[in-house]
């Protein structure tokens, strides 16, 4: 019987630079089979956002974006960067909350 009181945390390590197009689940996969880590059943993997940008191919130069008045605004009342907050526009389907934080 699995003890569900305790987390444990593994990093991946040697994880391969993710390009455009590259596949997650099997980069992490060819991890593990090199590593000493095996995962069960109910195991979490997570994983940040930026490999998944990065494989997606959404990746911005911030010099390239054009910032909207409205990015312009909440830029303003958060204290994040314009283009940040526009790229962050761009992307979402709904914006939940402005202030304090954007939330999309």
């Amino acid at each position: 019987m699995m003890n569900r009181s305790i987390i444990e945390l593994f990093p991946l390590k040697e994880f391969p630079i993710v390009g455009i197009g590259d596949s997650i689940p099997d980069l992490i996969l060819s991890v593990i089979q090199k590593s000493d880590i095996s995962l069960e059943e109910g195991d979490i993997v997570v994983v940040t956002h930026s490999i998944v940008s990065i494989s997606e191919g959404k990746l911005y130069h911030l010099e390239d974006v054009k910032v909207s008045h409205r990015a312009k605004e909440i830029a303003q009342k958060t204290g994040h960067s314009q283009e940040q907050v526009e790229v962050a526009l761009q992307e979402a389907h709904e914006v939940i909350r402005e202030e304090p934080v954007l939330i999309t």
